[in-house]
């Protein structure tokens, strides 16, 4: 027998299959007819069954002809409809460039800026080491603790040595410099002992008389400036263009001598004439900075050529990018007279279309004296604004520097300052110079500087080492080619100078087994 509550199961089960039943039966009922419209809601579907005459109180189709008139007049407004879709995309196409180029503006400024601050910040904090540095020694000199001076300066020297490899190898990395394009020539590679005699030298060019490396050779005669002085003070630079040196010439033929042996320019200063110029100059310099001063060790030579002939930077050719050589502080004292005066020589003539150099007048450098800021000393940039290069400074202000033979010019260190490049269609000889700077004898770097003595009386040893230096110096400039860094590297291992800090600086000089052999 069914008790009760068995009765009452089976009764809400039936129940709860007919409520399943009638579920799914409106289901499917629901999906089958087609949506619903209103004129007050409507959708992308209801308006499709809408154009196609869809009945939508029976569910059933009934394709409905319209009038001619009226199809003409949907097919306008479709028209009209699709132009505005147009219109409304090309606004927003438009909007979206001008959006993306404000961004990468915005972009750009926010990076100027950063790295503006950076360097604000970094020399900010460089002050004020140095400040302490300093007042901690006054304080230790005035409690007469001489050991604890000596001391606290070793290990600051100490740090800006560490500082300034990090720098170096740094700069090694990043090195993304053109190949060079060196001359071709055919050189018996000699051994260092032979590159080491005068008669090596001498040899290269019989027009240079004297022997190279004795000294005897510097003829103590004084050149006259003139005016310089007042040039000086009031634009930053000075211009003698008429021949004040007469061995110009004589120097010309030597620099193309060591050229064509497949020596860069610099090895120029191997003969008594490069260094006869700075002899006669020195009174000058005195004179122009108002104190007695020393040649910095690290000289220059500048050999241009017609670009039809040589492609990329070889070492000693042109330097066509604006930069200053110094900051405002390294070239002033705190009283604001002139410490560092750089002195550039024509050997040939010097025109408007083959290599001449162009300087920017302090009157036109806002940031003569703000070397706090980041564009003091990056005067130029590229990369931005679509790989154009953007200068800090007006161009406008810019002033050419043309001269003859032996002529002299020269400006402060921060004065920016570079040269340009050789015109094909010049009818002048490419540009020829030697250059070098001239430091007050009581800054803090003349100790590493040559007096007028010394010049006077350089070896053979001596002046490698200065020519070989200055390869060094400005290696960041150019591409050094193997076979050079192979002869340098075997001159500094042979006079034993400073032959670690060579390997630092040429310690790529081994040749690579599948590496570019067209190096050289």
């Amino acid at each position: 027998s069914i008790t009760d509550s068995q009765l009452i199961y089976r009764s809400l089960y039936i129940i709860f299959q007919l409520f399943l039943c009638a579920l799914l039966f409106f289901f499917f009922l629901m999906i089958r007819r087609p949506p619903r419209s209103t004129l007050s809601s409507s959708s992308a579907a209801s308006d499709v069954y809408k154009r196609q005459g869809i009945n939508a109180e029976y569910g059933e189709s009934s394709c409905k002809m319209e009038p001619a008139g009226e199809t003409e007049a949907v097919l306008k407004e479709n028209r009209r409809d699709v132009v505005k879709a147009a219109m409304v995309m090309e606004h927003a196409q438009t909007m979206e460039d001008d959006a993306a180029t404000k961004l990468k503006e915005r972009v750009a400024r926010m990076q100027d800026d950063i790295a503006n601050e950076a360097m604000s910040r970094v020399a900010a904090i460089a002050d004020e080491e140095e400040s302490q540095v300093l007042n901690s020694v006054l304080q230790l000199l005035g409690s007469g603790d001489l050991e604890a001076v000596q001391a606290m300066v070793t290990e600051r020297i100490a740090k800006l040595d560490k500082r300034a490899q990090r720098k170096e190898d740094a700069s090694q990395e990043a090195d993304t410099a053109p190949k060079a394009a060196a001359p071709e020539h055919d050189e018996e590679i000699l051994s260092p002992e032979e590159y080491s005699t005068p008669e090596y030298w001498l040899q290269m060019c019989d027009e240079m008389c004297g022997e190279v490396g004795i000294g005897n050779r510097l003829d103590p005669a004084a050149a006259d400036l003139g005016d310089a002085k007042i040039q000086l003070d009031s634009t930053g630079f000075f211009l003698r263009p008429d021949t004040v040196l007469q061995d110009a010439t004589l120097i010309r033929v030597a620099m193309r001598a060591v050229s064509d042996a497949g020596w860069p320019a610099a090895f120029v200063w191997m003969y008594d004439q490069s260094w006869e110029v700075v002899n006669n100059l020195w009174d000058e310099a005195e004179r122009l900075l108002g104190s007695p001063v020393v040649l910095e060790p690290t000289v220059a030579a500048y050999q241009l050529e017609r670009p039809t002939e040589v492609e990329g930077k070889y070492v000693g050719r042109n330097f066509g990018v604006p930069h200053r050589d110094y900051t405002y502080t390294q070239t002033f004292r705190s009283d604001g007279t002139p410490s560092a005066l750089t002195m550039w020589v024509p050997i040939n003539e010097v025109g408007l279309d083959n290599g001449c150099m162009y300087v920017v007048p302090k009157q036109f450098d806002s940031l003569f004296y703000s070397d706090q800021s980041y564009m003091h000393q990056q005067v130029i940039k590229s990369g931005s604004f679509g790989g154009h290069q953007c200068v800090y400074f007006p161009i406008d202000g810019s002033r050419p520097l043309p001269a003859h033979p032996g002529g002299v010019m020269g400006w402060l260190g921060n004065v920016i300052h570079w040269g340009s490049s050789m015109h094909a269609q010049s009818e002048l000889e490419p540009r020829a110079s030697i250059a070098f700077v001239f430091r007050a004898a009581d800054s803090p770097t003349a100790e590493s500087g040559f007096t007028r003595e010394a010049i006077c009386n350089l070896s053979v040893s001596q002046r490698l080492e200065v020519c070989c230096n200055s390869i060094k110096t400005f290696k960041q400039w150019y591409k050094v080619p193997r076979p050079l860094k192979h002869k340098i590297r075997a001159l500094y291992k042979h006079h034993q100078w400073d032959s670690k800090n060579a390997v630092e600086v040429f310690r790529k000089y081994e040749d690579d087994a599948g590496k570019n052999v067209n190096e050289n």
